[in-house]
């Protein structure tokens, strides 16, 4: 039973994407309302996601950890992105009957192109445009294989998902790719790890936690303010990001740098 002047409270804490993203933990109490702030940290660089309601067990299985715009305590504030929404067999059809949707806080605009194996003629399948999750819309290139599958652009200004947004998105720079035993500097000397070509908008990265070690593509939105340089997210875990081909080939560290925590 709370106080008088209380409200209850979910807070759920995440780690930095960079380093997986994941629960670090969850917790459910009652808190005083004038302090309980809304936030939606854990969604952008790992940190804490806090929902704020006033009636009797709201805080249970169910609610929504992150905060949306219609919260009763704390609205959300600043204008939401606009993007079309649509789900047709071809970019014609999703031209002629897309509507304009409002997205949720965290979300931008996305693109879908689901192309048919080039067994089967390699045609689209598919053509969607919609609002998705900013962290969650990760742009492929797939549909442009002889597999086929989707191709996927994410954009985050008003209506961006339109009709001139290419759906191909070009191609980046090169990384190695690997984790694990077979991603350590002798191994890419000897012609083991492969080179991964990243989309545009992707970097080269390489990432300690623990005694595991792997390097890959990442989001230059997520390594943004630490290309070159190793930073320390918690004891035992750091990355470096680097945007040339084959920068991600560094000695692994048998330490991360001195701990501070990286926001």
């Amino acid at each position: 039973t709370c106080a008088v002047g209380e409200v209850c409270r979910l807070v759920v804490s995440k780690r930095h994407p960079l380093f997986g993203g994941g629960v670090i933990s969850y917790q459910r109490d009652c808190f005083p309302r004038l302090q309980c702030q809304e936030s939606n940290d854990c969604n952008t660089n790992g940190g804490n996601c806090i929902r704020c309601c006033d009636s009797h067990l709201c805080n249970g299985i169910g609610l929504d950890p992150t905060p949306s715009s219609s919260s009763s305590l704390t609205p959300a504030t600043g204008p939401l992105l606009q993007c079309y929404d649509c789900s047709q067999s071809t970019k014609k059809d999703c031209d002629t009957h897309q509507v304009e949707k409002t997205c949720a806080v965290g979300e931008v605009c996305r693109l879908v192109v689901n192309k048919l194996p080039q067994i089967f003629g390699g045609g689209v399948r598919s053509f969607q445009r919609d609002c998705f999750p900013r962290l969650r819309c990760q742009e492929t290139n797939d549909c442009n294989t002889n597999n086929g599958g989707n191709c996927i652009r994410c954009c985050d200004s008003s209506l961006c998902n339109g009709g001139s947004l290419d759906p191909t998105p070009p191609p980046g720079i090169k990384c190695y790719h690997c984790s694990g035993n077979r991603c350590h500097r002798s191994d890419i000397r000897a012609g083991r790890v492969p080179l991964k070509t990243c989309l545009a908008s992707k970097v080269c990265i390489e990432r300690k936690s623990g005694r595991d070690f792997s390097r890959d593509c990442s989001d230059k939105a997520l390594c943004s303010g630490i290309i070159g340089r190793y930073i320390t997210y918690s004891v035992g875990e750091c990355a470096r990001c680097c945007d040339s081909d084959m920068c991600n080939d560094r000695r692994e560290r048998r330490a991360c740098p001195k701990y501070h925590k990286y926001r």
